[in-house]
């Protein structure tokens, strides 16, 4: 199957697309896949206290303690259970600018969880989703440590994830779809580009059913800055991996729908543009007509 783009090729999308922010597709990544991200964060978990057998998410706002002051919201804490019983509240912390950062804040979070759930061990986990690679003098604190007299006063630390520090290529046999979205935002040279994402495309596809494919293939195309023409050719290559009838309706379905309509309203909108623009000219060219002919 030979798809068409009838926008550009060669040129970004330049859609809805760009309203997907680094921010929010980590907040639906990770209501989407709560078990595979802390798999990804904690791999060792499950080797310790065996599988997942049970996971809530606690979003919930933490009392004030004065009328007036503005309410603190957790960001994605959740309890998990696990087979010998162990529990454990996470809270997930997406980042995209570290300049936003502000380790005060997440301690507070902390602090508001260990006093709602004191029996529980409760860690923090902040994931810096940014392209920008970090000079080591500029990384956020990773801790909160403060000493009086030599005596310990408080230590804070949280578990710090820079996607930039890791290599994608060690996600590529994964089984964890988190990894793979993951992998187009960690580090691989400039010229893997489209091969990190047709991987993630790939295993996406294989790993998780067709509403989150077709939910998180923009979130590829997105971050991996995939060109409408390399965007035509994952979906050629995906189409060749798959040859029942349900499956090549189902992908011409969805690349038709995700990116030739969004072409045609793209088109649209310059189309309109262009008449705007005619009209006003028009307008123009009448004026002076009219005020030609009162000269004479």
């Amino acid at each position: 199957m030979n798809f068409q783009i009838r926008s550009q090729q060669g040129t970004q999308l330049t859609t809805s697309n760009n309203l997907i922010t680094p921010d929010s597709s980590f907040k639906n990544i990770i209501e989407d896949f709560p078990i595979n991200i802390l798999q990804w964060v904690f791999p060792e978990a499950e080797v310790v206290h065996g599988p997942i057998l049970h996971w809530e998410p606690l979003r919930e706002q933490m009392p004030k303690s004065r009328l007036n002051e503005r309410g603190r919201e957790l960001d994605f804490p959740i309890r998990y259970r696990f087979e010998d019983g162990f529990e454990l509240l996470v809270l997930y912390e997406p980042h995209h600018k570290k300049q936003n950062f502000d380790i005060h804040r997440i301690a507070h979070y902390y602090l508001d969880m260990e006093k709602r759930y004191p029996e529980l061990p409760i860690v923090a986990v902040v994931i810096f989703s940014d392209k920008s690679k970090w000079r080591k003098n500029k990384w956020v604190p990773t801790e909160i440590k403060k000493e009086v007299f030599g005596k310990p006063q408080i230590l804070f630390q949280y578990e710090f994830r820079k996607l930039k520090f890791l290599s994608a290529a060690s996600a590529q046999d994964s089984d964890n779809p988190v990894e793979h979205l993951l992998s187009i935002l960690m580090d691989y040279p400039k010229q893997d580009r489209w091969i990190v994402a047709w991987r993630a495309y790939k295993n996406l596809f294989r790993l998780v059913e067709w509403s989150k494919f077709l939910k998180y293939s923009e979130f590829i195309d997105k971050f991996a800055s995939l060109t409408d023409e390399e965007i035509r050719l994952i979906f050629e290559q995906l189409f060749k991996m798959e040859n029942t009838m349900t499956v090549r309706e189902l992908f011409e379905e969805h690349y038709s729908k995700i990116y030739l309509e969004k072409g045609l309203q793209q088109g649209r909108e310059e189309g309109r543009e262009e008449g705007r623009e005619e009209g006003r000219e028009e307008g123009r060219e009448e004026g002076r007509e009219e005020g030609r002919e009162e000269g004479r």
